[in-house]
């Protein structure tokens, strides 16, 4: 599972409730889920280990380095660490208003969360959840279709609220990675 949120460690509504509690209600189903989320200042490393150090993550030509860290938890919980990124007051912006760079922030993190996949927990379907994980899709669709990690993966994308959709301008795409063919 790829989602922005996930209680307790980062929560501003339902979206958060239903993240941390899935992959602990799938395992009574004999199916192991992971769940990976952005390492927001709020949220403390104290009882995480860093499991993957230096990942650097392009999108063009800017480089992002990012740290990934697992979580104590009842299922594995990793967390996309990208201080410059994530370490903020607020989740997705400030006072009201939305972070400028909030597609490179959410790029970032999809980029991420596909190493976690290829390097820690190999995954056979990504529940991508709101808009902050909708380049997951998009990535594994054009950067990493020829990638065998993911050869028939499959894509579960759940809106848990159709008010914030995270609409960009079509100039986005490119500081994202994607060519602008997708838009």
């Amino acid at each position: 599972m790829v989602a922005s949120e996930a209680a307790p460690l980062a929560k501003t509504g339902g979206l958060a409730d239903v993240v941390g509690s899935l992959p602990s209600a799938l395992r009574l189903f004999g199916d192991e889920a992971a769940v990976v989320l952005p390492r927001y200042g709020s949220i403390s490393l104290k009882n995480a280990r860093r499991v993957y150090d230096r990942l650097p993550v392009h999108l063009g030509l800017a480089q992002y380095d990012a740290s990934i860290y697992q979580a104590a938890a009842e299922y594995p919980l990793y967390l996309v660490d990208c201080p410059p990124l994530f370490e903020r007051k607020g989740f997705y912006g400030e006072n009201g208003i939305d972070y400028s760079d909030n597609h490179i922030r959410f790029a970032v993190f999809a980029r991420a969360a596909l190493t976690v996949a290829r390097a820690l927990f190999q995954t056979e379907i990504f529940h991508c959840h709101d808009w902050q994980s909708g380049l997951v899709p998009a990535f594994l669709r054009t950067t990493f279709a020829g990638d065998p990690t993911f050869l028939g993966s499959k894509i579960l994308f759940t809106i848990h609220n159709l008010g914030y959709q995270g609409l960009f301008p079509p100039t986005a795409l490119a500081e994202a990675g994607l060519d602008s063919s997708v838009y």
